[in-house]
């Protein structure tokens, strides 16, 4: 019973977290400019004024959460590659 029940979180969260990439990736559409250039960044409270709060260009965050980092569900290089193929594949050049 547990191990469907884990499965079945995995799968869920598996998902959740593609949706969440969709809807990161469409917002990111309507607030960039044509010309796209992504910089992953791992912020923590030392750097987050300098990269979000005081950066010149639009800044989108993609919240991971550590527990699914650490149950190897997805890796940071993961999400980046999987956001920037939706990014080339749905921009449009004005």
């Amino acid at each position: 019973m547990t191990v469907k029940t884990t499965e079945s979180i995995t799968r869920i969260t598996r998902r959740l977290m593609l949706a969440v990439l969709t809807l990161v990736a469409s917002g990111m559409m309507l607030l960039s400019s044509p010309a796209i250039a992504a910089t992953i960044t791992t912020l923590n409270p030392e750097n987050f004024q300098t990269e979000v709060l005081q950066s010149d260009k639009p800044v989108v965050v993609v919240l991971v959460s550590r527990q699914i980092l650490q149950n190897d569900i997805i890796t940071l290089e993961q999400v980046s590659r999987k956001l920037k193929i939706f990014m080339v594949i749905n921009t449009k050049l004005l």
